[in-house]
């Protein structure tokens, strides 16, 4: 699939933790067992249905840790390269 974009944003737990308690009314302890569930859930969907292990950098064509930017910093670094990769499948370099 050309057009095809595979990203994996991670963050620290702490950063993680910050973010799920901020969107609803959560202890840190059950912001914790919230993230640790969906991040097993997600492991086991992508590893059953990909070829590959979930959170292996050399699957994704970018990977990128959003504790370090925030929010909005990841956000533009990964519409830029999106827009970067659409315009090389529109027009690829021989």
């Amino acid at each position: 699939f050309p057009g095809l974009i595979t990203i994996f944003v991670l963050a620290d737990l702490s950063f993680k933790t910050e973010r799920t308690m901020l969107r609803g009314p959560v202890s840190e302890k059950e912001a914790i067992a919230l993230i640790t569930r969906k991040d097993r859930k997600r492991r086991t969907y992508y590893n059953q249905f990909c070829k590959s292990k979930w959170g292996e950098a050399k699957n994704y064509d970018i990977t990128i840790n959003s504790g370090r930017l925030d929010i909005q910093g990841t956000v533009e670094i990964l519409e830029a390269y999106i827009h970067a990769r659409v315009r090389n499948v529109e027009s690829p370099t021989p």
